[in-house]
């Protein structure tokens, strides 16, 4: 039930290129504390994963750029 791998993103024209890496540590951040808030059972639904990672990315995104962008979540299971 946890991220295994640091999040891969791409970003056309949202960040610049030296804030990439700081970005993703907090992005990193903020979906792993979005995905402890879920239950157990919500944990093991890859839809209530993928959907409380995106609107954490949004907020996160929102509450620093003024921008909500397209997010699209891909979770893999190991």
């Amino acid at each position: 039930g946890v991220p295994v791998d640091d999040i891969q993103m791409t970003s056309l024209g949202l960040i610049e290129d030296d804030e990439i890496l700081h970005v993703i540590d907090e992005l990193d951040e903020v979906i792993e504390m979005a995905l402890e808030d879920l239950s157990r059972k919500r944990k093991r639904d890859d839809k209530s994963v993928q959907e409380a990672a995106r609107i954490a990315v949004r907020r996160f995104f929102h509450a620093n750029y003024g921008k909500r962008p397209l997010t699209t979540v891909h979770v893999v299971r190991v």
